[in-house]
């Protein structure tokens, strides 16, 4: 992760990299007995983090259609 930080020429180093990737989570709600799961979105410095360390980021859309 170092390596690719310094690639990147990130501010970041690996210790504020991972306190940033561990405030995404995975949410799983159910509405009417149907479960729904997402990631919420990301801000501009997680993606820009994901970018810089190659990550893939989530392809599902950031919300979900709502059929109530």
């Amino acid at each position: 992760m170092r390596t690719r930080l310094k690639m990147a020429k990130s501010a970041l180093s690996p210790e504020p990299a991972l306190a940033q990737l561990k405030r995404i989570h995975r949410h799983q709600i159910k509405v009417n007995e149907r479960p729904l799961t997402g990631v919420p979105t990301l801000t501009k410095e997680q993606s820009d983090l994901f970018g810089a360390i190659t990550l893939k980021k989530s392809t599902q859309k950031a919300q979900l259609a709502f059929d109530l």
